[in-house]
C-alpha cells in the first residue's frame, strides 16, 4: 500500500491559493456585472475598448482587474471611468 505524506504547509498553501481564486472570481464577476451594464456612456468596458469582445475576454479582464486590485499591483490599465466605479 502506497502512503502519501503531504507536508501540512503545502496543504495550507494549496488551500490559500484556491481561496484566492474563488474570491477573485466573485469580486471580478461582481465588478463586471454591476459596472459594465450601467447606462452611462463612459464605463470601464467602453474605456478598455472591449465592448464588442467575447464574454470570456471580458471575464478575463475583470479577473485581471480584481487580482491587481487586491494584490495592490494596480497597473492602471483598467481604471474607473465614472463616479459609481
Amino acid at each position: 500500500m502506497l502512503k502519501m505524506h503531504i507536508n501540512i504547509s503545502f496543504a495550507y498553501l494549496v488551500k490559500m491559493v484556491g481561496i484566492i481564486f474563488i474570491v477573485n472570481h466573485y469580486v471580478g464577476s461582481f465588478y463586471f456585472n454591476n459596472f459594465s451594464n450601467t447606462n452611462l456612456l463612459e464605463n470601464w468596458v467602453n474605456a478598455a475598448g472591449i465592448t464588442d469582445s467575447s464574454l470570456s475576454y471580458k471575464y478575463i479582464n475583470s479577473m485581471e482587474w480584481s487580482f491587481q486590485t487586491w494584490t495592490t499591483i494596480g497597473y492602471g490599465d483598467l481604471p474607473p471611468k465614472n463616479l459609481i466605479e
